[in-house]
């Protein structure tokens, strides 16, 4: 018996100890999972934060994109966005990177979290769709020559690729969207002349001004551009009839120099366009490449051509068509159109001096086929030796804008793979 209990106590002492090794190897087994488990995590919080970091850039530049649009460079003003942005660029067409970096406090993000930027034009074959080798390889017209890459808003349709990329520890994560001004369109009234008065300077019977459009190009025959008269409509106030001496509404009404003569109207307390109407324009017309801070153009042609400072004159030339029409934009300053001189389009004074006297003068026999709009007090002058304004409906339908916010398109934003 005695022997019996001693043979068993050695086999106690072996099981306990393959049990502890079981139990040591399982042990073991859960700490390589959990250790292994710790890094797959680590790696997965490093790769987000590469991606919020590359996502943060990519809406910085878009603000950027806001605020200041890639234009074509004229008069000293705009011009094209770097080639890249890192985050120790301090251009002020790159996003800062110190409001960046305060958008990040996990222990990940660091002063060594590097980023990069670019804007690219959609031209070419990535146009619809990003390729980052076409496009930095595009080439667009420049101030002079050309430019490669393409980093302004070169066909004008108020969009551009941004790629952005950063590096967090050894994890790059990189994103690109399509970003787009909105095109805001701005309902132009439906007046022939809205100022603050109009007079004319001809004392002759014909038609200075032909609200309904019969003489204008493009007018079927024996017909008109509208059917109903667009009248002139002034801030002051006055009755009819009215002459020439009338200092509201100053023309010889039984001459027929606005045709149809009783299309006229006063006392009007309203703006022909919303305040930020002008802020639209002059970003469309930065980008368009025809903003001029001060000064005045050689020519008046284009989409949107914006006068921000100027008085203005011309004796010549003919400016857009009948079937391009196009818009004038002087915030500041006034507009002399004389001469042989035609323009087909609205021209737009927001008279942001505030002065009540003369602000769009027409002589000689120059011609205005579309509309004309003055704010606040300001005048409008016609009267030469023919037929000075026409109304044109066609003139007033089309007149975009570009909004304040530059936006990430739907549908474009992505990550891109390596190399990309």
């Amino acid at each position: 018996m005695k022997r019996l209990l001693r043979d068993e106590g050695g086999f106690a002492v072996a099981t306990a100890i393959m049990v502890i090794a079981i139990m040591i190897a399982l042990g073991l087994a859960t700490a390589a999972m959990v250790d292994t488990q710790s890094k797959l995590t680590g790696r997965e919080r490093v790769k987000e934060t590469a991606f919020n970091v590359s996502e943060a850039v990519l809406n910085a530049q878009a603000i950027q994109l806001s605020q200041t649009w890639p234009g074509q460079k004229v008069a000293g003003t705009g011009g094209p966005y770097p080639s890249q942005c890192i985050r120790t660029d301090t251009n002020v067409n790159c996003p800062d990177a110190a409001s960046l970096a305060s958008g990040f406090t996990g222990t990940d993000f660091s002063a060594g979290t590097g980023w990069t930027v670019s804007v690219r034009d959609n031209v070419g074959a990535a146009a619809s769709y990003y390729n980052k080798a076409t496009l930095d390889s595009t080439a667009c017209p420049a101030a002079s020559g050309t430019m490669t890459p393409c980093t302004w808003d070169s066909n004008a349709d108020g969009a551009m690729w941004v790629r952005a990329s950063s590096v967090v520890g050894a994890e790059t994560r990189t994103v690109v969207a399509l970003v787009k001004l909105d095109l805001v369109s701005e309902q132009f009234p439906q007046n022939t002349i809205t100022s603050g008065k109009f007079r004319t300077t001809n004392s002759g019977k014909k038609v200075i001004v032909d609200t309904k459009g019969c003489a204008a190009v493009g007018a079927p025959v024996g017909g008109c551009k509208s059917q109903r008269a667009a009248p002139v409509v002034v801030r002051c106030a006055a009755t009819p009839p009215y002459t020439r001496a009338n200092t509201c509404m100053g023309f010889d009404q039984n001459k027929g120099q606005v045709s149809p003569p009783d299309s006229v109207q006063t006392g009007f307390t309203g703006r022909a366009l919303p305040v930020n109407a002008v802020d639209d324009f002059r970003r469309r017309a930065k980008a368009l490449g025809t903003y001029y801070a001060s000064g005045c153009p050689a020519s008046l042609t284009g989409q949107v051509v914006f006068i921000e400072n100027g008085n203005c004159s011309y004796t010549g030339g003919t400016f857009n068509s009948a079937a391009s029409p196009g818009l004038v934009v002087i915030n500041t300053g006034t507009l002399n159109l004389g001469g042989n001189v035609t323009y087909y389009g609205v021209i737009y004074a927001a008279n942001a001096q505030n002065v009540t006297g003369d602000v769009i003068t027409l002589g000689g026999t120059a011609t205005i086929q579309g509309a004309i709009a003055v704010e606040g007090g300001g005048a409008v002058v016609a009267g030469s030796s023919k037929l000075n304004i026409v109304y044109d409906p066609a003139a007033t339908a089309n007149l975009f804008g570009y909004g304040a916010t530059a936006e990430v398109s739907q549908n474009t934003f992505r990550e891109l793979p390596a190399g990309q």
